[in-house]
């Protein structure tokens, strides 16, 4: 008998809580609109616009800027002093040493940032280390990656400066 009587109340409050949800969207559905337009005007503190505002142009541009500068010196590690490298260099061709994971569109935007001039085309060389002896031991010189970069006519980089 008295868990007959528990569950009767247990329906009894859900059928509360049912007529409760019903009678307030009814509710809901009879305002008016100008309640709705007041209410979307007033935002409360928990409910404040949290979008970020849009940044001004500058402002990321300076910072791409920033970030690819200091990435391209990562990616142009040094130029190529050489004979031929400075023959190719009266054709306006360049060569640096690159980092090995660099692909083609990377240098550019590197030596565009570094010299602020834009190549018309970048050719990339893998470089096999050469097997060298000391005495009687063997070993390797490191691979390395060469980017011949080819500059418009009359453009030139000063990469030989103090040599």
């Amino acid at each position: 008998m008295v868990l007959y009587s528990k569950i009767k109340k247990l329906f009894k409050k859900d059928d509360e809580d049912k007529s409760k949800e019903e009678s307030v969207k009814k509710e809901e559905s009879i305002k008016p609109e100008a309640v709705y337009k007041d209410t979307s005007k007033k935002k409360s503190d928990d409910e404040q616009d949290l979008s970020v505002p849009a940044p001004s142009k500058e402002k990321p541009k300076a910072v791409k800027k920033e970030k690819l500068s200091s990435l391209s010196h990562k990616i142009l590690i040094r130029p190529v002093i050489s004979e031929k490298a400075s023959i190719l260099a009266e054709d306006g061709k360049y060569c640096f040493v690159i980092h090995p994971k660099a692909n083609k569109s990377e240098v550019k935007k590197a030596v565009y940032s570094v010299y602020g001039v834009k190549p018309i085309k970048v050719n990339i060389i893998n470089i096999n280390g050469k097997f060298v002896r000391f005495g009687r031991r063997f070993g390797k010189r490191k691979d390395w990656k060469k980017a011949i970069v080819v500059l418009p006519k009359g453009k030139k980089l000063e990469v030989y400066e103090g040599v």
